[in-house]
């Protein structure tokens, strides 16, 4: 069975799908190829995982503790993050295109160059997060936190920024992307 999400044939285990052993160790060389199949619901995966270049498309990772956790290139497309600690994560280069963020935790999470288009990151917290040259183009921003956020070259190109905390303490306004374009961009 194939759908979204899913690649190939149901695996043994969720730890087997993604080169994970019992102990959760992470087997990187799995993780750079996109091997992963038939997993919705990742979470179990994922817990104190090295997940550089992980596939994770269209993942279930609703309230997910994932603080700290290398998701450095790692493809997170539909993913569902809604309530996920993110805290401190890193997320460089890593594409979260329409992925459901809303609520979630990503207070210092390293996100340069993070792909975040049409990505649903309302009510989420940011604080002090690096979003350098990250794309947030048509990003659902309402009511976000914000504060002490780094948006050095950021593209927020149709982004909804309704009700953003912390915008006088944003970091690189002068130098965002589109901003022109963004929708409720606090005064």
């Amino acid at each position: 069975m194939t759908g979204a999400g899913t690649v190939d044939a149901e695996p043994r285990s969720i730890h087997e799908s993604i080169g994970i052993d019992t102990l959760g160790s992470a087997d990187t060389s799995t993780l750079s190829k996109p091997t992963r199949k038939n997993m919705k619901d990742c979470s179990e995966a994922v817990a104190g995982a090295n997940l550089q270049n992980a596939i994770l498309t269209g993942c279930n990772l609703t309230g997910a503790e994932l603080i700290a956790v290398n998701l450095i290139g790692a493809t997170l497309t539909r993913a569902n993050l809604a309530g996920a600690n993110l805290a401190a994560a890193i997320l460089i280069n890593a594409n979260l295109t329409q992925a459901d963020l809303t609520g979630a935790t990503l207070a210092g999470a390293g996100l340069w160059k993070a792909d975040l288009t049409r990505a649903d990151l309302a009510g989420a917290t940011l604080t002090g997060a690096d979003l350098t040259e990250a794309v947030l183009f048509d990003a659902d921003l309402t009511n976000v936190d914000l504060t002490g956020a780094s948006l050095w070259g950021a593209n927020l190109n149709g982004a909804t920024l309704t009700g953003v905390i912390g915008w006088d303490t944003v970091k690189g306004k002068d130098t965002i992307v589109g901003l022109y374009t963004a929708i409720n961009v606090p005064g």
